[in-house]
């Protein structure tokens, strides 16, 4: 299918700008493969947003209007300029944009003001007509209901978000900023921290106090996530455990007392019933409380994440990272696909956007399952699985040596910045190629192309403008050339194209690019959830995909002889196609679960599930091989498939054994009775778990189990992707200023060495003439250094 998408890549065009892309692909035909074991995912259609700018809004943030089908949505556009609209989620119209009022973010969302805050101050917009209604010149703190806290000196304004007007002024205990308090429940009742990270609840001081106002009580809140002080007897209080599941707590909100502690949380929410309960999630369900946490009553709820959007009865509430659960009454309607970060729901549509990222990011339309349908089955849905690794012997691993580079292959005068990218040419494991920085890239410079000769010894060529202008993305190597993307600060995408012999061959203009990727005749730009595809040979547009969930799409560029296909994830299934031959798809096979990665593996590629299954589909049938590991993370490498995550326990040095001796027998006391069975060994404690290893696990193309090791490595641990077939296996660990390259006997995962390696140097591994080389591209200057 065809329209937004987002993947790895970014490629060509013509020096004029690219020509529309081509109408949607044919459509898929009936699968001829299953794999997976998973719940399916209902695919919902994608609908635009109509009456926007030419420009649509990036990095979005969406807040749902309480009680109504819209959303505010702050963005930025153009030139990194702040704007704010309203959206009829159902409609699908944008009401009103405002342009000129912030420059900050908006900071919440009453049913008839939208409030933001900048550095001038505090600003209101009415929600319909979008006008400024009222504004002030002091910072904003807090939003409550309809009242808005307004920092002060040793005090805060409450104010009423409807019209503005004060409703109290609030003097703070001594050593309280007006910018640390977090809430205000009244004008008579206020919560905030203390310098010590103590949270306060702050009220009147009784008559005679030196002060207008008290901290009632004060309580520990490190790691503070969320605070809900405001409806009944109890204030409830999140914070972060370790491992990053939160620790939910109910206080009495007269004397502070806790009345229950539920640790594990992964989410919790107002009750679907509308009542004053809540709804807790963790490993074991979802559970209803009582608001002070003291007894609960089951649901048929399985296990869920975080609360995304809210309205009436229904919840859009986080499944896995790559699905939602929209919830009512009834239970679970529907698992959809859903990557962002946050979303607003209507009636029969749904908004939804991420505001981490690039700026390729943008918000998304859907519409709704109805209500009519049926409702899933299978419980758990989607279960993100603890990887599970086997036991596996913990290698020993050699001292690290210094970096000799008395044999380096220099190239003098270029890349005096730094190598931003190295590629090994698949058609002759002697090329590699190197993407260099001269100076410091802006938006009107860019890097340079270099290709080297291993076999040689030498440097062949070098283009200093072998990219366009702006931050470097990648490169990708194909037939015909060797593409380089990039892009401006003002996200204007360029991608220029290099012959192998250093003659330049086309370029391409687009908007937006994070990843760049290529392979056969075939270059594919990544750009938020836009997959964008290039004929390698003449840079012309070919397609456009889009993902279902509004991230990257998952796709593979796989070369067999003179045809290129490209397996690309879409409603649901994975879809072959030959996208030089009209994107027709010549197969497709339906996946039980989701797909998380798909990866090119020698004739064919590697899908990875989000539920932990992996399988290698060979494109030639096609048919399916599941590799034997569960929950780790696959790479397709050479005539490898490799899974790694975390192996068994580290342990420390052993504690020494203290034997007590016995006390002499006083006269006064009776002769101690002889002791029957006495030990006559000291047991050895066991020495403490410091910590857990790596798991690297090595299949054969046809799944079957070549080598499983575990190595003690400090992170972060990063496999060597610019990988020849034969050739070693490289494993960079450690941080800046510390790191170090192992390499590893691709055979049996036999550790052969360890070297120091400086910081932010590509590292590659190939063959040349029956021999293994491993070394890097370093820069100031330009160089090959082998290891």
């Amino acid at each position: 299918m065809l329209r937004r998408t987002a993947l790895i890549v970014a490629l060509v065009g013509c020096e004029a700008p690219a020509p529309p892309p081509p109408g949607p692909p044919p459509p898929a035909r009936a699968p001829v493969l299953r794999i997976g074991r998973g719940q399916p995912v209902t695919i919902l259609p994608a609908v635009a947003i109509a009456g926007r700018d030419r420009d649509v809004l990036q990095l979005p943030t969406v807040w749902q209007v309480p009680g109504a089908a819209r959303a505010v949505i702050y963005g930025t556009v153009g030139d990194h300029e702040v704007a704010i609209e309203l959206v009829d989620i159902d409609r699908g119209i944008v009401v009103w944009r405002d342009r000129k009022t912030c420059a900050g973010p908006l900071v919440g969302v009453t049913e008839t003001r939208a409030i933001c805050a900048d550095a001038k101050g505090t600003h209101a917009l009415d929600l319909a007509t979008g006008a400024v209604d009222w504004e002030t010149t002091e910072p904003f703190v807090a939003i409550d209901g309809d009242r808005v806290a307004i920092a002060g000196i040793g005090a805060i304004s409450i104010r009423g978000a409807g019209d503005g007007d004060e409703l109290a002024h609030v003097a703070l205990p001594p050593g309280v900023l007006g910018t640390s308090v977090l809430a205000t429940c009244s004008v008579h009742e206020v919560f905030g921290l203390d310098p010590d990270g103590k949270l306060l609840r702050i009220v009147d001081a009784p008559p005679g106090a030196k002060t207008r106002t008290i901290a009632a009580w004060a309580l520990p809140a490190r790691e503070l996530v969320k605070l809900e002080p405001c409806s009944g007897a109890s204030v409830l209080v999140a914070t972060r455990e370790p491992g990053g599941l939160e620790q939910l707590a109910a206080y009495a909100r007269d004397t502070g007392k806790p009345t229950a502690t539920i640790a594990g949380v992964t989410g919790w929410w107002p009750a679907r019933d509308g009542s004053d309960r809540i709804e807790v999630a963790t490993a074991l369900g979802v559970a209803s409380y009582r608001r002070d946490l003291a007894t609960s009553e089951p649901t048929a709820l399985p296990p869920l994440g975080e609360l995304l959007a809210s309205r009436g009865e229904r919840r859009l509430v986080r499944a896995t990272p790559l699905t939602a659960a929209l919830v009512d009454l009834g239970g679970v309607r529907a698992y959809l696909p859903f990557g962002e970060l946050g979303g607003a729901l209507g009636d029969t549509a749904m908004v939804a956007a991420s505001w981490q990222g690039t700026a390729s990011e943008t918000v998304h339309r859907r519409l709704l399952p109805t209500a009519q349908g049926p409702r899933p089955t299978a419980t758990p849905p989607l279960p993100a699985r603890v990887p599970l690794a086997p036991a596996a012997e913990l290698r020993d691993l050699p001292e690290p040596i210094a970096l000799d580079e008395s044999r380096a292959i220099a190239h003098p005068g270029s890349a005096l910045a730094a190598v931003a990218d190295v590629a090994l040419d698949p058609a002759d494991p002697t090329a590699l190629y190197a993407l260099a920085i001269e100076r410091e890239i802006d938006d009107l410079t860019g890097g340079g192309v270099a290709r080297a000769d291993l076999a040689a010894g030498a440097w062949r060529w070098h283009r200093a403008d072998g990219c366009g202008n702006g931050a470097p993305i990648g490169l990708a190597v194909t037939h015909a050339a060797i593409a380089c993307g990039a892009r401006t600060s003002r996200g204007a995408a360029s991608v220029r194209a290099t012959t192998r012999d250093g003659v330049r061959a086309w370029d391409w203009r687009g908007d937006g690019l994070d990843t760049i990727a290529g392979g056969g005749d075939l270059v594919a730009l990544g750009a938020g959830d836009r997959l964008t595809l290039l004929d390698a040979r003449d840079g012309r547009t070919l397609g456009e995909l889009a993902s279902d969930d509004g991230t990257a799409v998952r796709a593979a560029i796989v070369a067999r002889g003179d045809q290129t296909w490209l397996a690309s994830y879409e409603r649901g299934a994975i879809a072959l196609r030959q996208p030089l031959a009209n994107m027709a798809p010549s197969d497709t096979i339906e996946v039980a679960g989701v797909v998380r990665a798909l990866l090119a593996s020698g004739d064919g590629i590697v899908v990875e599930l989000e539920d932990g299954d992996g399988y290698r589909i060979e494109l030639r049938g096609p048919h399916a091989r599941a590799i034997p590991a569960l929950g780790m993370a696959f790479r397709a490498s050479g005539e490898l498939v490799t899974a790694q995550g975390p192996g068994g326990a580290l342990y420390g040095a052993a504690r020494p054994v203290v034997v007590a001796r016995p006390l002499p027998v006083l006269p006064s006391r009776p002769p101690a009775l002889p002791v029957e069975g006495a030990p006559l060994s000291t047991p050895v404690p066991m020495p403490p778990i410091v910590g857990s290893a790596w798991q690297y696990a090595l299949f054969a193309l046809d799944g079957g189990l070549v080598a499983r090791n575990d190595y003690a490595l400090a992170p972060p641990i990063v496999p060597v992707a610019a990988r020849a077939p034969m050739a070693p296996l490289v494993v960079t660990h450690g941080e800046a200023g510390s790191r170090i390259a192992l390499v590893l006997d691709a055979r049996t995962g036999d550790p052969l060495r360890r070297v120091r390696l400086p910081d932010a140097a590509p590292v590659f591994a190939t063959v040349v003439d029956g021999k293994p080389i491993v070394g890097i591209v370093a820069a100031t200057p330009l160089r090959i250094v082998s290891f």
